[in-house]
């Protein structure tokens, strides 16, 4: 049965969620070779926390920064160990549409609001999968510590699980495993229970989980693609990156759109310009 590794962070207007899912034999043969990645190619401790993005002041910047392999060469080697696993790669992108009265109305909010909708669809995905394949296994749900879950007493229905506060990602896992995750894109997914997922959800660390690290370089990349394609500046360097990942998304190919990868709300001309970008 798929586990699944999920973390998010917030780039902009834009919040991420996703990561990979695996087979649980599967997962010591990646933690292993991420392991040996940051060792043999970066000169990191095998144990130091790696991420898409690192703040000035993170340790493994400035270890990254004095051997002279930070930036480019971090990305690279990171999205190069994600292309040669055995996962499945999934992404779900939202983004806040709310209307300035709405902001104004409800005090200061953020895309974070949205971050148990997209929890929803990555797990649509998943249920979806473990019908499809069942082995018999659990599946696991591990997700990066959740952060900006604050507490909303008026709320749309994509944010109604806010009224649950910190409490709102175990809230929503604890209701699609008895109710499903609703409509993925092979139709109707039932009950989680019932596909054999484990009763709540985990919470772990980036900074303690190599695991949500290599989630993290998942959602990373493909966000900093749409951040960028939006802002007319996406590189061919960050477009080669992220379509080497393509196999690997849910759908490979250009079917990993709306599969494999979510974007919501719709934006058409958006979505239009990551598909030219890779599939040119």
């Amino acid at each position: 049965m798929p586990s699944l590794y999920a973390d998010e962070c917030q780039q902009g207007v834009f919040l991420r969620i996703g990561g990979f899912y695996a087979g649980i034999a599967d997962l010591p043969r990646i933690e292993a070779a991420w392991r040996d990645m940051k060792v043999r190619v970066l000169g990191l401790d095998p144990d130091d926390e790696l991420k898409w993005n690192l703040a000035e002041d993170h340790p493994t910047r400035r270890k990254l920064h004095g051997s002279g392999r930070g930036g480019p060469i971090r990305n690279e080697a990171m999205v190069a160990v994600v292309a040669a696993q055995p996962v499945t790669l999934v992404c779900a992108v939202m983004s806040d549409v709310r209307s300035p009265w709405w902001r104004q109305f409800t005090g200061q909010r953020s895309v974070r609001d949205f971050y148990c909708e997209g929890l929803k669809y990555v797990l649509q995905r998943l249920g979806d999968e473990a019908y499809a394949r069942p082995t018999g296994e659990p599946s696991l749900c591990v997700v990066d510590q959740p952060a900006g879950l604050t507490k909303l007493e008026t709320y749309w229905r994509s944010t109604r699980w806010l009224e649950h506060g910190l409490k709102a990602a175990h809230q929503l896992y604890r209701r699609v495993m008895t109710d499903g995750p609703g409509r993925g894109p092979r139709g109707q997914v039932a009950s989680l229970r019932q596909a054999g997922f484990a009763s709540g959800l985990l919470v772990g660390h980036a900074s303690h989980d190599d695991l949500l690290q290599v989630a993290d370089c998942v959602i990373g990349a493909v966000t900093s693609l749409l951040r960028d394609t939006s802002d007319g500046r996406a590189s061919d360097w960050l477009v080669g990156l992220v379509r080497s990942l393509v196999p690997k998304f849910r759908g490979a190919g250009a079917e990993m759109f709306g599969n494999g990868f979510v974007l919501w709300p719709p934006q058409i001309p958006l979505w239009n310009s990551l598909q030219a970008r890779l599939f040119q």
